[in-house]
């Protein structure tokens, strides 16, 4: 895999002007200075139960960072961390590395979401390197189902396994290091979700590609995450009566797609909803894991191993006009428009 890595950002080198490279340097420094800042225990902690870069930084609170750097490769971030592990710890070495490298091959927190590796449409395993690439792929589908837009609305579909794991870390990381003064000073309001770092990551680099901006559209991109062993877990939770709000949701979902005559593969966000604080995500837990282990977390992390699958699905849905139908032929009744108790224009009336 590391042969791939490489040959992937051999072919994807781009020419920098000197100034757009001291720019990107200045940003490197930074970046690295942040890094610096990271408490090297709880860095090695994370990764030795199976996080991978990304996951690492958005739980320390660095998004902003990474979604300034949307064409950095998994490698650079990997040795951008390992460098600053390199200085702080005598013991590395280059056994140690590659223990890393095997490590971070498929992420247990995100399944490979934040990796941007994931099974397509044919079953065949893919992965991309950076934000830029795995937006290249997304922005291609597009240009080939429709040839002009004017603006999208991105959506992030994930399966409830992602969800759990990103409570179960977090209440493992709270559990742990919550006398230590850097946890404390950290606000648990960075806290990110798997889901709003990736479109964050994404939504940049899209709107570059698609030449137009994301905001509330009737254009919409959906990225739909599943997975095998997290969906026969949820079907589970859902004959125990739990997970109402995913079937309401997908049936929603579904039900806003019916006018466009388009099949969409359905909504399984399940209780993936915007956690903004350490008390809003602790009250979805149930109350014995607040004390949550090391085995405990691992037990959790181990359900899933392999990665999810990704479908991509773009659609248009209709725009409604109040007080009138929707007139796709003028064979069809249609009532006139009444303004001020006055019939305005003629009737469509089928004679």
């Amino acid at each position: 895999m590391a042969g791939e890595v490489a040959a992937a950002e051999v072919t994807g080198v781009k020419h920098l002007s000197s100034a757009e490279a001291a720019a990107e340097e200045e940003k490197l420094h930074l970046l690295r200075e942040a890094v610096h800042a990271l408490p090297v225990n709880a860095v090695k902690d994370l990764w030795s139960i199976g996080a991978c870069v990304r996951c690492i930084f958005r739980l320390f609170g660095l998004h902003e960072l990474m979604c300034s750097h949307p064409s950095l490769s998994i490698s650079k971030w990997c040795d951008i961390l390992e460098d600053v592990m390199r200085k702080t710890d005598g013991e590395f070495n280059e056994q140690s590395h590659q223990e890393r490298s095997r490590e971070t091959n498929f992420c247990k927190i995100c399944l490979g979401i934040l990796q941007f590796l994931y099974y397509d449409d044919t079953g065949a395993l893919l992965k991309k390197y950076s934000a830029d690439d795995f937006a290249i792929v997304i922005s291609e589908l597009v240009k080939q189902q429709y040839q002009q837009i004017d603006s999208f609305s991105l959506e992030v579909s994930l399966p409830s396994a992602v969800t759990e794991n990103d409570q179960a870390v977090w209440l493992y990381m709270k559990n742990k290091y919550r006398h230590e003064l850097w946890f404390q000073e950290k606000a648990e309001c960075q806290f990110i979700s798997t889901k709003d770092i990736l479109k964050l990551l994404v939504i940049n680099p899209l709107q570059r590609l698609l030449g137009v901006k994301s905001t509330q559209s009737s254009f919409r991109v959906r990225l739909t995450y599943s997975h095998s062993d997290a969906l026969t877990r949820d079907d589970v939770q859902e004959g125990n009566g739990g997970n109402k709000r995913r079937k309401t949701d997908k049936a929603g979902f579904i039900g806003d797609l019916k006018a466009t005559g388009e099949s969409v593969t359905p909504h399984v966000e399940s209780f993936d909803s915007h956690i903004v604080d350490g008390d809003g995500l602790t009250k979805v837990c149930p109350k014995e894991a607040q004390d949550l282990s090391c085995n405990n977390l691992m037990a959790q992390l181990d359900k899933v191993g392999k990665p999810c699958s990704l479908t991509i699905h773009c659609c248009r849905s209709s725009t409604y006009i109040g007080g009138r139908y929707l007139k796709y032929s003028r064979n069809v009744s249609q009532t006139r428009w009444v303004i001020d108790d006055e019939r305005m224009g003629e009737a469509s009336l089928r004679k």
